[in-house]
């Protein structure tokens, strides 16, 4: 009898600390049963850390645990894939190895809604632990703050009739091209629970947010964004308000001192017209949302950018920043 729910949990290089930490949030679960609940671990080819199956039986012995190593490195996305692709639950969900689940019944919970409505997608509240160096921050995202794979719950059929996949192009933003197609496919049939049942543990010494941290793969943003909407397209799928969210943090991006960076500042004008040409064929959307709606939109997207690039410098508005790349 296949699962009701397989949890996949891409690994690579993972402290053991952290992945026993991860397992433990799931080993805590009251409510549920665990003969139908399945731990998927998908191993990145790790180089400085080697784990054993018997390692995961004797510490885990309730768990249902599958370790499967990649013949090659291929990145979080596709690792994720191939835990999709072995697994037969009814649903699906993620979480990354130095992460962990919050609360004793949060599956139990999120399993019942699930049924319940028959849903094809449910996400909850994120909180995002932050260590700056002296404290740790604890910052709670909702489903609109947060575009990522966090506390995010799938129905399995509903991926294979839409074929919706990650790209295996995609390093960086694979989550974000993920996400844009899980919620424009799934439409109406999505909920969101305004209960934190996911704790994204993020060590900002590690990302060195400093004046002189980089931007990470802008290109990739950019691809991203542009192929999921290219697939959308193809499949006559409204994903309006997609759309705006990923465009207003391009803009925030580009109309931003990050392009000042060396990595960027000789690329600056192919960025601007990569946005020029994706808000030209969508102007109309632009035109038609509400304006509180896109600057709550703007300003969600600012201050997730600000909690990881501070130094990050807006240098004008959207509506003065439209009419000059019209000119």
């Amino acid at each position: 009898m296949a699962n009701i729910l397989d949890i996949i949990i891409p690994m690579y290089n993972t402290p053991k600390e952290y992945i026993t930490r991860a397992l433990n949030s799931i080993n805590k679960q009251k409510g549920i049963d665990f003969k139908s609940i399945g731990v998927i671990i998908i191993d990145d080819c790790s180089t400085k850390i080697k784990y054993k199956k018997s390692w995961f039986k004797q510490s885990f012995p309730k768990l249902q645990i599958t370790y499967i190593i990649n013949k090659e490195n291929v990145g979080p996305g596709v690792s994720r894939q191939n835990g999709i692709d072995i697994s037969e639950a009814k649903y699906i969900t993620f979480l990354d190895s130095d992460d962990e689940f919050i609360g004793f019944d949060s599956i139990n919970n999120i399993l019942s809604c699930l049924e319940e409505y028959n849903l094809s997608k449910l996400s909850t509240a994120v909180n995002e632990e932050v260590f700056n160096g002296k404290e740790t921050i604890n910052l709670k995202h909702d489903n609109t703050s947060l575009q990522s794979l966090h506390a995010l719950y799938l129905n399995r059929e509903f991926l294979l009739k839409y074929n919706i996949r990650f790209d295996n192009k995609l390093r960086r933003y694979e989550d974000l091209f993920y996400i844009c197609l899980v919620n424009s496919f799934s439409g109406e049939n999505q909920a969101f629970v305004d209960e934190i049942t996911y704790n994204w543990k993020w060590n900002s010494n590690s990302l060195m947010r400093d004046s002189k941290q980089i931007y990470p793969d802008l290109d990739d943003q950019i691809y991203a964004f542009t192929k999921a909407h290219e697939i959308l397209d193809k499949n006559n799928i409204d994903y309006k308000k997609s759309f705006i969210s990923d465009m207003t943090l391009l803009y925030l991006i580009i109309n931003s001192n990050i392009l000042d960076l060396e990595e960027y500042k000789n690329n600056k004008e192919k960025y601007i017209n990569e946005f020029k040409k994706e808000y030209l064929l969508h102007k109309e959307w632009f035109e038609s949302v509400d304006k509180e709606i896109l600057n709550n939109c703007i300003n969600k997207n600012l201050n997730s950018l600000l909690n990881s690039y501070p130094w990050l410098n807006i240098r004008s508005s959207f509506e003065d920043f439209i009419e000059k790349i019209g000119d």
